[in-house]
């Protein structure tokens, strides 16, 4: 079977969806600081509190294109200094910016909470490696790096000047921000907050599931319909998980498409899962989507991936968003 065939591969779309979970957009009022409450991640859900204030029609028509966002977001080395950078445009409409920031506060939820305060954080992370008595090198490294890019938000709170929020602006600040600027990755990360939801609902009547779905589908199709590659990967990577997939190949079939159509599918992008195979010297340091995917699947299961992943390019190329949605159908398995 071919769920059973790529029981590697999920563990990958595992890994990636991991990466890719926050918080629920949240209400407003009153002001907190850059809140450490990120750490916890719980499900994301469009109708939980109003959306910030909308933009002009003027600020949203002059937005930047939202692959810089990604590719700066993806090497900056200082997160503050990449939400100081992406703050003016997130602030303008810029809903790829918003969605970049509200990443950043997520993933550096947890130094902020233990480094805030901290009178020598380079000691102070020198005493967790020095605790890391198990890990490799190449995973003390990679805690190190990661670290350093959150611990400038530990010291200052970037968001300081802006006006006063209910709960601070955390990542559900930023990610209902994205949405309410339509932001196809936030849209993705909505999709696979509901598809999760639903799955995990103990008692759930079929009226109300398959309303709940039809919200599903209307939004993984907003989200397709912008044929942005790197929001396709990520539809591709959750409907490659075999709890929400007709047919997990299919999924993984989109993903390859959008590496060909320009998402950075190599392990030298740190939000592929596989990156960490090819920072362990296990994999080539070149590998890419393509060479897990060889061996994870047999030769007829990649080849029949890699020759749907030409159709749904050309489908994508073409603005032919009825093939693209027929190799993404959810079934959830209850």
């Amino acid at each position: 079977m071919i769920v059973a065939a790529v029981a590697g591969v999920i563990l990958l779309t595992a890994l990636f969806l991991a990466t890719q979970h926050q918080s629920s957009p949240p209400t407003q009022s009153a002001a907190q600081p850059l809140a450490a409450s990120d750490a916890g991640a719980v499900s994301h859900k469009i109708t939980d509190g109003p959306p910030p204030p909308q933009h002009s029609a003027a600020a949203a028509s002059s937005k930047p294109a939202a692959k810089q966002w990604g590719a700066k977001f993806k090497a900056a080395d200082d997160y503050s200094a990449f939400i100081s950078d992406a703050l003016p445009a997130a602030l303008a409409g810029d809903g790829r910016a918003a969605f970049y920031i509200g990443d950043a506060v997520f993933r550096c939820a947890l130094v902020v909470k233990l480094y805030r305060g901290s009178e020598d954080p380079e000691a102070q992370l020198n005493q967790e490696l020095a605790a890391m008595t198990n890990a490799p090198q190449w995973g003390k490294d990679l805690r190190a790096a990661r670290t350093r890019q959150c611990l400038p938000l530990a010291k200052e709170d970037p968001f300081a000047q802006l006006p006063a929020v209910d709960g601070g602006y955390t990542s559900k600040y930023w990610l209902a921000q994205a949405l309410a600027d339509g932001d196809a990755l936030a849209q993705v990360r909505v999709v696979g907050g509901q598809l999760s939801d639903i799955a995990a609902a103990k008692s759930m009547s079929d009226s109300d599931r398959a309303a709940k779905l039809k919200a599903t589908d209307e939004n993984l199709r907003a989200a397709v319909e912008s044929g942005d590659p790197d929001v396709l990967f990520g539809i591709g990577m959750l409907l490659a998980d075999g709890r929400y997939s007709a047919d997990p190949l299919n999924g993984l079939a989109v993903a390859l498409a959008a590496c060909e159509l320009g998402y950075d599918c190599s392990a030298k992008n740190p939000d592929n899962s596989f990156s960490n195979c090819a920072l362990s010297g296990e994999c080539p340091a070149d590998a890419d989507l393509t060479y897990y995917l060889q061996k994870s699947l047999d030769p007829e299961q990649y080849s029949k991936a890699y020759a749907l992943s030409q159709i749904i390019q050309n489908a994508v190329r073409e603005g032919d968003w009825e093939t693209v949605m027929g190799y993404l159908k959810v079934r959830l398995q209850l």
